[in-house]
């Protein structure tokens, strides 16, 4: 809890290799974070298995919760939301192939969500992020990489695997491997064009969604980054100051899986 508002981090959850990194920066957290909730996206039993495992080990930490799970529908988590819109609560969604997380980041973002109200969400510096890695490149990070367009869908930024993999490296060996402070801080970026931007690390206010029930549209990203902000005229805005990095989109992770960056990430946790 902080300064009042309980904090409730949330994470649709369907793969264990991925959580496997996540969770423990979860659990460095603990003391601020109220609830991890893991909304349980997957049929697939070794995954559930786990999950059940961390609700089994940190009772007082972990919770469930499970909808009907359609493996044709991309967008099924949209389902969830609805379950969070408590009043006084801060949630925070993490996606699960958050392999990264930097110190202190819930805390920095409750903080800043708690500060900040009138953005309808607010988004961490998300790292492998097409429209936020486009934003870094102009303020001189990724300066010699090829041009990653202000495009949620971008053919560089959120299409090219062999850019994702130049992204992992580039941040692994100048700064993760080595704790070196991320050097492109910016207070926040306003969303004014409610352009779309990928929803891996969001927050937002519960009672701000128990206006609509917490009833998001089937596609979700869309609905929450573009749709609604822009229905209410609330814009959303990127956090310039709490870094995470995000493994890879869908059109990225089949190349990259075949790649060391995973054993990587799980290298860096290991060590801190």
């Amino acid at each position: 809890m902080i300064n009042g508002k309980k904090i409730v981090v949330v994470t649709p959850a369907g793969r264990k290799r991925y959580m496997e990194i996540l969770f423990q920066y979860l659990l460095k957290e603990r003391d601020i974070i109220d609830e991890y909730r893991i909304w349980v996206n997957t049929q697939e039993q070794e995954d559930i298995n786990y999950f059940n495992s961390l609700k089994e080990q940190y009772p007082d930490f972990v919770t469930l919760d499970s909808r009907f799970y359609d493996a044709g529908n991309m967008d099924g988590i949209y389902q969830f939301f609805d379950k969070c819109i408590d009043s006084d609560t801060v949630y925070i969604r993490l996606d699960d192939d958050m392999v990264w997380v930097e110190d202190n980041f819930i805390r920095k973002m409750a903080e800043f969500r708690i500060n900040n109200p009138t953005p309808f969400l607010i988004y961490g510096t998300i790292l492998n992020n097409a429209i936020i890695d486009s934003v870094l490149q102009n303020l001189g990070m990724y300066d010699w990489f090829p041009i990653l367009n202000y495009d949620c869908l971008d053919s560089v930024g959120w299409n090219d695997p062999y850019v994702c993999e130049m992204k992992h490296r580039y941040l692994i060996d100048n700064f993760l491997s080595k704790s070196i402070k991320l050097p492109f801080l910016f207070r926040g970026w306003v969303c004014k064009y409610f352009e779309r931007v990928s929803i891996n690390r969001i927050s937002w206010y519960g009672e701000e969604f128990a206006k609509f029930g917490g009833k998001v549209g089937i596609y979700e990203e869309e609905w929450l980054s573009t749709e609604y902000p822009k229905e209410i005229n609330k814009p959303n805005l990127i956090f310039g100051g709490a870094y995470c990095v995000h493994y890879a989109f869908h059109r990225q992770r089949p190349y990259l899986d075949t790649t060391d960056i995973l054993e990587k990430y799980k290298q860096l946790i290991d060590k801190k």
